[in-house]
């Protein structure tokens, strides 16, 4: 368990400065050459995962910092961040 808190605030501090140093738009743009350079995701899951950074995006319920935030969850771990 003590190992799980470690590298999960770990992972926090490297989303969260990945976050608060890179625009909402560069994110973007890294979040999608992610995907669409991802060998492993099939065309299905590259569709839904593009689905969901136009959802992200247009997410009008989520602050810019959430937005940020999950682009660069994604960015770095490949998780997609449920926004609601």
């Amino acid at each position: 368990k003590r190992i799980n808190r470690i590298a999960m605030s770990a992972r926090y501090e490297e989303t969260m400065a990945l976050a608060n140093s890179t625009a909402l738009a560069d994110l973007a743009t890294r979040t999608k050459l992610a995907i669409n350079q991802n060998a492993i995701l099939s065309p299905e899951e590259k569709r839904t995962a593009l689905g969901w950074l136009l959802e992200v995006l247009r997410d009008s319920n989520a602050s810019e910092s959430d937005k940020r935030a999950a682009l660069a969850d994604y960015i770095l771990s490949g998780q997609r961040t449920a926004m609601r």
